[in-house]
């Protein structure tokens, strides 16, 4: 699962945001299955032109489905 944005975070900072979101929901989660959860994030920060998403590398493009993107108003 990819995070972009322009937010400067590194990948841990983003994966711990992620696993901090899980706890709220769900204190009880089950740490083994939560980890493996986790380490499947990634995130690049970048701007939102051509610039910015050509910064993307192949690991980054290789997704099939896109959840959810929200672009800031211009």
């Amino acid at each position: 699962y990819l995070g972009y944005a322009r937010t400067p975070l590194t990948e841990a900072a983003y994966r711990d945001l992620v696993r901090e979101s899980v706890l709220k929901k769900n204190p009880h989660a089950n740490p083994d299955q939560l980890r493996l959860f986790v380490d499947r994030f990634t995130y690049h920060t970048g701007s939102y032109d051509a610039t910015g998403l050509a910064q993307l590398t192949p690991r980054h493009t290789e997704v099939f489905r896109y959840y959810y993107l929200a672009l800031p108003s211009s």
